[in-house]
């Protein structure tokens, strides 16, 4: 029997759907740690416990609580996470397989689960393309009719995390804070009868109500945006062949660029891509900023780049700053893309636009990306070998990817999402008759094996 524990899952009720499949589908037993009130809400499979106790006080709680409980395995999502960064190590000593969720290497309608890291923490980071080939046979693609990210059910699924109880001040304040939580959240069960107040998490740093209002700024952003865009797309139509180059830009303060990149801002990023444009790129040629549609609400470079355009001299109809426009108009125009290691880098690979990446980055490859200068980028980038990016995508299908959505029910059935060189990893067992499935899973075990050993 594996001993399992969850810790701080996605926002919404994924955890609980996870555990209760992994209950229904394999030999575990499981606990789970709640970190805020948004955690405790959205899971109701028992054996919970809450965390209220300080960072600095969390590595040896963690160590006694997997010392007590046996624990085998972890599940966690992001691995750039405070509380998760702190506790790898731990887990590494005493051979406890850490599982990290991570949105999708490819998008939409996956996510990824691999077990030790993910992105340039990915053990497949340092190993050699050749050595990356899937496991046959291939995952079937499922068909998806709904969005993977839903923006409204994800704002309602925010608030939980957006609002706290915060009866510990206890403060006449404090206390109409509360009611007011109350009043729009309800009280929340981590486990049957138990109610859980906010004041249980004391050292949680909870969501700004703050977020609510960028949610809206959103919305707004976009609607005001739309007119000025649709001018854009119109002029872009007029013109034949590929005449741009595009950048996606990440979130403010994500993890990739923090984490696995040496930019210290995205302001850092904008200027470096700016300056090598200005001084190296055909001025036949423009270069367009894509803002991540995520962070929309919570900030704006349009006058840090106007400021650069100027300082490199650059007419303003060769910068153009973009926001509600999709990537999959630009493709056809692109003559390439740059990006610091985000997923849309991806998506521009697939499209078989020339890719260059500033960050580290996990599909950052010979044959892949560009391989020479950001200067020499823009004159002659490099294509992508088709075979390539097909063969790493395969991999990831086959061995990291779940076919579902952290933020929707799944439309179809969890298991039949998951690859089965996964299945086997995870050590699942289809139903309830575990006993009569053992001689299957074994033979599943040889077959996915022995068919990534011999590299087909």
């Amino acid at each position: 029997m594996r001993h399992t524990l969850l810790l701080q899952g996605p926002v919404g009720p994924f955890f609980d759907r996870w555990a209760k499949f992994l209950q229904e589908n394999s030999d575990r037993k499981i606990w789970k740690i709640h970190f805020n009130r948004g955690d405790a809400h959205f899971y109701h499979q028992g054996n919970s416990f809450r965390y209220g106790d300080s960072f600095p006080s969390w590595p040896s709680f963690f160590r006694n609580f997997v010392q007590e409980h046996k624990i085998t395995e972890v599940f966690l999502c992001g691995d750039c996470r405070p509380y998760h960064r702190s506790i790898l190590p731990i887990c590494q000593e005493s051979s406890i397989d850490a599982w990290v969720f991570e949105e999708g290497y490819l998008r939409s309608h996956y996510i990824t689960l691999e077990r030790g890291g993910v992105n340039a923490f990915s053990d497949d980071y340092s190993r050699p393309l050749a050595e990356l080939r899937p496991s046959l046979p291939l995952p079937q693609n499922l068909s998806h009719r709904k969005p993977s990210t839903p923006f409204f059910p994800l704002v309602l699924n925010v608030r939980y995390y957006a609002f706290l109880a915060v009866e510990k001040y206890g403060t006449l304040l404090g206390n109409a804070l509360s009611k007011i939580s109350h009043f729009f959240l309800g009280q929340s069960h981590s486990q049957k009868g138990k109610k859980d107040k906010g004041y249980l998490y004391q050292h949680y740093r909870s969501l700004s109500p703050m977020e609510i209002l960028r949610f809206l700024r959103a919305f707004g952003r976009k609607l005001l945006y739309a007119p000025r865009e649709h001018r854009i797309r119109k002029r872009f139509r007029e013109r034949n062949g590929r005449f741009l180059f595009i950048v996606p830009l990440q979130i403010a303060g994500d993890s990739q660029i923090m984490e696995h990149s040496d930019f210290p801002s995205i302001e850092a990023f904008i200027r470096q891509v700016l300056h090598s444009f200005a001084k190296a790129a055909s001025k036949n040629t423009c270069l367009v900023f894509k803002h991540h549609p995520l962070d929309r609400g919570h900030c704006h470079y349009g006058k840090f780049i106007e400021a650069m355009r100027r300082q490199c001299n650059l007419a303003p109809q060769r910068v153009l700053y973009v926001h509600t426009t999709p990537l999959s108009f630009f493709w056809p125009r692109a003559l390439g893309c740059v990006t610091i290691n985000s997923t849309s880098g991806l998506s521009a690979l697939q499209s078989g636009i020339p890719t260059f990446c500033l960050g580290r980055c996990l599909y950052a490859r010979e044959g892949i990306t560009h391989r020479g200068s950001l200067d020499s980028f823009w004159r002659h980038p490099q294509r992508p070998q088709e075979d390539k990016v097909l063969q790493l995508a395969d991999y990831w299908k086959s061995h990291v990817l779940i076919q579902t959505t952290f933020y929707r029910p799944p439309e179809h059935d969890l298991w039949d999402c998951i690859p089965p060189y996964l299945r086997t990893q995870l050590g699942l067992v289809r139903g309830q008759n575990r006993n009569d499935s053992i001689l299957a899973l074994s033979h599943e075990a040889e077959v996915a094996l022995s068919t990534s050993q011999q590299g087909i």
